[in-house]
């Protein structure tokens, strides 16, 4: 799946996007989050300019929380089960880039949990 088709997917959630330097949390584009858009013809203008940007979300703007779940976890079933014994809702729920501990060498399975949120 291609950065484009990610920002499209988060964008037909309802979501706002913006782009971020590749391989970073970085904007790309001055404004950020301020400007962060769900108009697919500026998505589609943004990734055309920067097709490798990661897809960032303007969590507030899109009405979302995030549980963003790094260390711990070293397997799928392993998350399924610490999610479980916190009685943590089932939600829309992505494996981040985080495949391997830095510090320890350990593999690791990251997660991102979306969960709606008022401000």
């Amino acid at each position: 799946m291609t950065f484009l088709e990610i920002a499209l997917n988060c964008i037909q959630r309802g979501w706002f996007v913006f782009p971020c330097k590749p391989k970073s949390k970085e904007p790309q584009l001055y404004g950020a989050f301020h400007n962060a858009s769900k108009d697919e013809s500026q998505i589609r203008d943004w990734w055309s300019k920067f097709p490798n940007a990661n897809v960032a979300i303007a969590l507030r703007k899109s009405g979302l929380a995030v549980l963003d779940c790094d260390h711990g976890n070293v397997t799928e079933a392993d998350f399924r089960t610490w999610a479980a014994a916190h009685t943590l809702p089932e939600t829309y729920t992505v494996r981040t880039g985080r495949r391997v501990n830095s510090k320890t060498g350990e593999s690791e399975f990251g997660t991102q949990m979306y969960y709606a949120a008022d401000d």
